[in-house]
C-alpha cells in the first residue's frame, strides 16, 4: 500500500523499515552529492478523489461520533468504534470507493483521530532517539 518508489537518483538508502505495516514506513537516505542524511516517511498516496472522500468522511464523522470516554477503556476499543463509524458513514452516504481506498481512508482517519496526525510515524518510531530542527531549508 505504501509507495516507496520516490528515490531520487543521488540518494543512497542507509536504512528502511516499517512503522505501521502496510501503511507507513521509513527510509533514511543520504544525498550522495551533499552528504545530507534525510528521514523520509512513506504513507499511502492520496489522489484528489481520495482527499475529497477523506474531507467528506471527516465532516460526516464529526456529526455522528458520540461516545462517552468511560465507555472506551483501551485504544483498541476506540479503534473498533471508529472503524465501525467509518463503515456506517460510507454505507449511509453511499461512497463509491474501492476496498483499497477504504483502507487508505481508514488509515488516515485513525492516524488523525487516535494518533498524532502528521507526526504519528515519528512518534511511533522506536529507532528515533532525538529530533532536532535547524530552521527552514528549501531542500
Amino acid at each position: 500500500m505504501v509507495n516507496s518508489s520516490h528515490f531520487v537518483q543521488n540518494e543512497k538508502l542507509i536504512e528502511g523499515y516499517d512503522i505501521n505495516p502496510p501503511y507507513a514506513s521509513v527510509r533514511v537516505v543520504q544525498d550522495a552529492s551533499r552528504g545530507n542524511v534525510k528521514y523520509l516517511v512513506d504513507e499511502p498516496e492520496m489522489s484528489l478523489d481520495d482527499l475529497k472522500h477523506l474531507r467528506d468522511l471527516k465532516n460526516y464523522l464529526s456529526q455522528v461520533l458520540d461516545v462517552d470516554i468511560n465507555d472506551i477503556s483501551t485504544k483498541e476499543a476506540a479503534k473498533k468504534y471508529l472503524y465501525d463509524k467509518i463503515g456506517e458513514v460510507i454505507k449511509t452516504h453511499k461512497f463509491k470507493i474501492t476496498p483499497q481506498t477504504k483502507e487508505k481512508l481508514e488509515y488516515y482517519l485513525i492516524r488523525d483521530h487516535l494518533g498524532f496526525g502528521k507526526i504519528d510515524v515519528l512518534m511511533n518510531d522506536m529507532m528515533i532517539e532525538d529530533i532536532s530542527c535547524d530552521g527552514y531549508s528549501s531542500s
